[in-house]
């Protein structure tokens, strides 16, 4: 009945085995397709980086091919006879084409509508190019033949752009700075009929008119640069060189080409015509997303163009922005995941632009999918064929051996500790039950020996308690006795300073009533002697003058030194009834501490310190003063005893301000300041540094009970040594609040 009871409530051992062993080869089977799929994955990404790589070459080479055609361009413009009678014509009504007797003269009006024939009839042979290569703009600028005009930057004359044409007029010979530019959109240009710049037409409309029937309008350019001032434009003017490089407008990578184009120009000098570079050609071509999408239905991949490792414009449709491109040449946009390839652009040693060709990580992931899916069945397979066999063997050999051992583990945990399990297997589990029984056997014994030793303990628990609350009855009373003298200690620290007041005030009134009874004496005697000489008829005006000359002087020295025993008197009265009384009332702050300070004027006397209030003088708050005599008293007397060397000169500045319902009180000073470790202790009872100077180690533990307790507020202190020292108190404005 008890193996009956064992079985049912716990799972067999053989089940557990079997378990375990399933969990083993589900594992292994598991790593070697993990194994079999990241080889597989791997080696997939390795094909598919190459192609990438092939592809980018590819995507490189069609870049440099729109280069190639810009470059073709500038030079079928300059062997185009048509374009260049055009070009010699603009350049000879061009503002640089000037000798010294025509600079600053306007140019004739003629000159400026024949100068638009030769615009106009330039955009009608540069149009088919321009579409012809996918030109996003072409420019062409002014330059200086002859040099002319020295040190002369090239000026626009003309610019065909996707969005428009612009055409530009020049006021006077030799100046560019009175020019005018005149545009319109492609859809409103409308080539002129061939009749519009004949002869009676050009003298008989103005400049303006034949504008206006082109349909150009003045307008102010936007975009792009009137006056072309490319760093990388080095290259001689003589030798026809084209150079080309990458610019990135408004995030777009654009290939900018330029060249100089050399026009037949009449040599003011000799009149001889020479073929010079007159004119700068500018063509750009953006590589935007229409591009690239164009580009991509050719390779029939996504592609994109980078700076570094940021893409600048890709292929992608214009939701899915990617991110940066990773060293393990993969990049993550806002829907999937990409493997990619880079190749550098290269323009004439301008390399920091890339191809980039990639691919979705996710197609990789389908095709390994399958491997995966295998790799499972197998193992699924194999594992319960396993389990089969496993099982059976477990349950004769190990089963019902371990079903005795449990039974009698469940007797000897209900307390049947002479209980035997008798096993007839010679193997380990034999061991077991023989190492079982003796340990049954020697568990009984030390049981009985553990439960006496249980009595003995708890008779010593019983003694131990009564111990220790005797103990914690005798700390509670030298607790209490230590409190009661640290609050005596207090008190007769503050009843001394108060002490050290009254001696320093009578101290301090005494002189001012000693010169005053000294005055009143004099002033007595000068009285009895001009009594003498009235009573004796001898009294002169010059005695009587003299004698009120002296009567006004003493009088005014006794009442001014009267005066300021007055003010003493009053300063300490306010203040001992307020240490000793310890009454709450409204105070201003500034002047109460003003008022301290005249009590503290015995002590700082003898010192070269400077102290300074600042702050608002009409802040009132309802406290104590009393305490808050004590506390400026305490700040004072420790940077007197403790900032300053002896004969050293200080500064003491106490600042007061109000922030919301609050009072902050900053307390500072630049003596030779406190080490951190100094630092931590400042507030506690009878530390002090000056320990037999004098120092009693409780001035700031007083500061620190009377803001945080009477005052309820909050103190800090700040300070690093050779740095001063700088206490922060915030107290409430009302002790209620």
């Amino acid at each position: 009945m008890a193996e009956i009871n064992i079985a049912t409530r716990y799972a067999g051992i053989s089940r557990q085995i079997i378990l375990i062993v399933i969990l083993i080869m589900v594992l292994i089977t598991a790593g070697l397709s993990v194994v079999v799929g990241v080889t597989s994955f791997n080696n997939l990404a390795t094909i598919t980086l190459d192609e990438l790589g092939r592809m980018s070459k590819i995507l490189s080479g069609q870049v440099h091919e729109f280069k190639k055609n810009a470059t073709k361009s500038v030079a079928d413009i300059e062997s185009n006879s048509m374009l260049s009678e055009r070009l010699e014509q603009l350049t000879n009504l061009g503002p640089y084409y000037v000798d010294s007797s025509q600079k600053g003269v306007d140019i004739e009006e003629s000159d400026k509508i024949y100068s638009l024939q030769s615009q106009v009839e330039i955009i009608q042979a540069l149009q088919p190019l321009q579409n012809l290569h996918q030109l996003s703009s072409i420019s062409l600028y002014h330059l200086s033949p002859f040099n002319l005009i020295p040190n002369a930057k090239p000026v626009l004359n003309m610019r065909m752009d996707a969005e428009g044409i612009w055409a530009g007029k020049f006021k006077t010979k030799g100046d560019i700075e009175q020019r005018e530019y005149f545009y319109v959109q492609r859809k409103d240009y409308v080539p002129p009929a061939s009749d519009l710049f004949d002869v009676s037409s050009v003298y008989q409309l103005t400049v303006q008119d034949f504008y206006q029937r082109t349909h150009f309008k003045a307008r102010k350019t936007k975009g792009f640069d009137e006056v072309f001032l490319d760093d990388d434009m080095t290259e001689s003017m003589e030798s026809g060189h084209i150079s080309s490089k990458i610019v990135i407008n408004n995030g777009i990578p654009t290939i900018r080409t330029w060249g100089y184009l050399r026009v037949p120009i009449s040599n003011p000098k000799t009149w001889e015509a020479e073929l010079i570079p007159a004119m700068l050609v500018v063509m750009e071509q953006s590589i935007d997303v229409e591009k690239l999408q164009s580009i991509k239905r050719q390779l029939g991949i996504d592609v994109a163009l980078a700076k570094g490792n940021k893409i600048l414009v890709s292929s992608l449709p214009l939701g899915e922005r990617l991110g940066i491109l990773r060293q393990d040449l993969t990049v993550s946009s806002t829907v999937q995941d990409f493997y990619y390839a880079g190749q550098p652009i290269v323009f004439e040693g301008q390399g920091d632009l890339q191809a980039i060709v990639f691919s979705p990580i996710s197609i990789l992931a389908k095709l390994t999918q399958g491997l995966f899916l295998q790799m499972g069945l197998l193992a699924l397979l194999a594992t319960a064929l396993a389990s089969l066999a496993i099982f059976w063997a477990i349950r004769r050999l190990v089963n019902r051996p371990l079903s005795r051992l449990m039974v009698g583990v469940e007797k000897i945990s209900k307390g049947e500790l002479q209980h035997k399990v008798e096993v007839d297997s010679q193997n380990e589990l034999g061991q077991l039950a023989t190492a079982f029984n003796i340990m049954s056997s020697e568990l009984g014994k030390k049981t009985e020996e553990l439960q006496n030793n249980a009595d003995s303990l708890q008779l010593s628990n019983i003694e131990l308690k009564k111990y220790q609350t005797k103990l914690e009855e005798m700390v509670d009373q030298r607790t209490s006795k230590l409190k009661e003298a640290q609050k005596q200690l207090i008190e007769s620290e503050k009843m001394a300073s108060l002490g050290e007041l009254v001696a320093g005030v009578a101290h301090e009134i005494n002189t001012p009533v000693g010169v005053g009874v000294t005055a009143a004496s004099f002033l007595a005697d000068e009285a009895n002697k001009i009594n003498k000489k009235y009573k004796n008829e001898l009294m002169t005006r010059e005695d009587f003058d003299e004698f009120l000359g002296c009567s006004l002087q003493t009088t005014e020295m006794i009442l001014s030194n009267l005066r300021r025993a007055t003010e003493l008197v009053k300063s300490f009265k306010q203040v001992a009834v307020d240490q000793t009384a310890e009454d709450r009332r409204l105070f201003l702050v500034r002047s109460y501490i003003e008022e301290v300070l005249i009590t503290l004027h015995p002590r700082l006397k003898k010192t070269p310190h400077t102290i300074e209030v600042t702050g608002d003088a009409s802040l009132e708050i309802d406290s104590y003063p009393g305490s808050f005599s004590q506390i400026i008293t305490n700040l004072i007397m420790n940077s007197v005893i403790h900032a300053f060397k002896e004969g050293e000169a200080g500064y003491i500045g106490i600042d007061i301000q109000q922030k919301n319902e609050q009072m902050v009180l900053t307390y500072s000073d630049d003596g030779q300041g406190i080490s951190e470790e100094n630092l931590a202790k400042i507030f506690d009872p009878f530390f002090t540094t000056k320990r037999g100077y004098g120092g009693t180690g409780l001035g700031m533990h007083i500061v620190y009970n009377l803001v945080t307790q009477k005052l309820m507020g909050v103190i800090k202190c700040e300070s690093s040594p050779g740095q001063g020292i700088k206490f922060i108190l915030t107290v409430p404005m009302s002790v209620d609040s």
